[in-house]
């Protein structure tokens, strides 16, 4: 996995940035994973998310189970700290 993008957000928010990655296993891309700051210091990663119109009920994007869903953040998680020690940024 790489990050194809790396937006870092303006300080002050729990937001710290968004990023793309790429998972070239699959050939395929996920963009606007949210990096968020976390309430007991450190980060986590947030994935997209879309708001139903009708119901007005917040819905994920990508469903992964248990296993896959910390496999997947294990690997941003390193993707992005990786990019961070490359190009001198600070997450969280």
């Amino acid at each position: 996995m790489e990050l194809t993008y790396y937006k870092k957000c303006p300080d002050g928010g729990n937001l710290i940035a968004l990023v793309g990655v790429y998972i070239s296993l699959w050939h395929i891309t996920i963009n606007n994973l949210a990096i968020v700051k976390s309430k007991h210091g450190g980060w986590f990663i947030s994935m997209p998310s879309y708001k139903d119109k009708e119901t007005q009920a917040w819905g994920k994007v990508i469903i992964f189970d248990r296993e896959a869903q910390n496999s997947f953040n294990n690997a941003v998680h390193n993707a992005v700290e990786k990019y961070a020690q490359e190009h001198g940024e600070v997450v969280a």
